[in-house]
């Protein structure tokens, strides 16, 4: 198994993990590096987009690079669109948890665990 992938169920498991112990903000963090380890993962193997590849420098955040490649490869605008939207409220969410002086929610904590297992078990 590839080790981006295990560390994306790695992350997944830490938020189930976290989530369950109350850990609502540690979670998110995880939830959102298990989507972006997948996404990562899927890049390499399905695009054929090594990891050396997508971790050179750009002249865009990294994790836009990522989601912008993801979308390219996809055919359907109206996956597109939902990818983008999934992946932009869950991105901020992780910089609310992670940089903001801002409580984190149970159910936005379990939401986006239930988004990130769904995305990871596709």
């Amino acid at each position: 198994m590839s080790l981006i992938k295990y560390k994306s169920e790695e992350n997944l498991e830490a938020a189930k993990l976290l989530n369950d112990n109350k850990k609502f903000t540690s979670s998110v963090h995880c939830s959102y590096y298990a989507v972006l380890q997948i996404m990562k993962y899927a890049l390499n193997e399905k695009c054929h987009i090594s990891y050396e590849k997508q971790n050179e420098p750009k002249d865009k955040d990294s994790h836009i690079y990522i989601r912008d490649e993801i979308l390219y490869q996809l055919r359907s605008i109206q996956t597109k669109e939902s990818i983008k939207r999934s992946f932009d409220a869950a991105k901020a969410l992780r910089r609310k948890a992670d940089y903001l002086e801002d409580e984190i929610e149970d159910v936005d904590s379990l939401g986006m665990y239930e988004q990130a297992d769904a995305l990871i078990k596709k």
